[in-house]
């Protein structure tokens, strides 16, 4: 039993450190980590706090932008009354599915190219890789809600640096896990970053109509 708990504070200090790699060195450093994602346990507990962490840093964008207004004239205006119209539980409850489906349907995806290219990549490690790749993107939403204060095209320029971290991230990651060569390479590669881009895509417009409408007053 105790030898079963100090795996567990080990995977869980593993998973922290392999999040804050992907958060602040999203690259070789980053990636070398996802080596230990073949372990699935290793994987679901990383990417269940990974999760976490997104879903926070998206429920602290949805209180800025609730809680502070940019009137169309340029002024700012900061109200703490105005959390008493956010709806706490849908946006947690949106904000919860937007993350983890998009984790769960680039891995979905991207096991099931592998498979189509008769290679039997690993389920549970494309799924730790997935969800640490997405800390860029997430990350990146999170400064472009601020930067959106004081000047909109910068952070819509930071969202798709964070998508091109992400997206990198991914296919290199899975690149050695699925391990194709050539043209299949190639278009392995292609299809992964439309699905990302996609997924991406798909949440960045629900973010910036909700900036909009709620980073404005009248």
């Amino acid at each position: 039993m105790a030898a079963d708990k100090t795996n567990v504070k080990s995977v869980l200090k593993d998973s922290f450190d392999t999040l804050k790699l992907v958060f602040t060195k999203p690259s070789t450093k980053a990636l070398d980590k996802t080596k230990d994602f073949s372990d699935a346990k290793k994987s679901g507990i990383f990417s269940g706090i990974a999760v976490v962490a997104y879903l926070l840093l998206s429920l602290i964008s949805a209180v800025i932008t609730t809680v502070v207004t940019k009137s169309w004239t340029g002024k700012t205006n900061v109200d703490f009354n105005n959390l008493n119209n956010l709806d706490f539980f849908k946006t947690l409850g949106d904000s919860l599915l937007y993350i983890a489906g998009a984790i769960a349907i680039v891995a979905a995806v991207v096991y099931v190219m592998g498979l189509i290219f008769k290679k039997q990549p690993n389920f549970m490690k494309v799924l730790g890789i997935t969800a640490a790749g997405f800390a860029p993107y997430y990350a990146a939403n999170f400064v472009g809600t601020i930067l959106n204060y004081f000047w909109a095209p910068l952070s819509i320029f930071v969202t798709v640096a964070g998508f091109s971290l992400t997206a990198g991230f991914i296919v290199n990651g899975v690149n050695k896990e699925v391990a194709l060569e050539g043209d299949k390479k190639i278009f392995f590669h292609v299809a992964s970053v439309t699905v990302i881009a996609a997924i991406a895509y798909f949440i960045a417009t629900n973010i910036i109509k909700t900036s909009i409408l709620s980073g404005f007053s009248f």
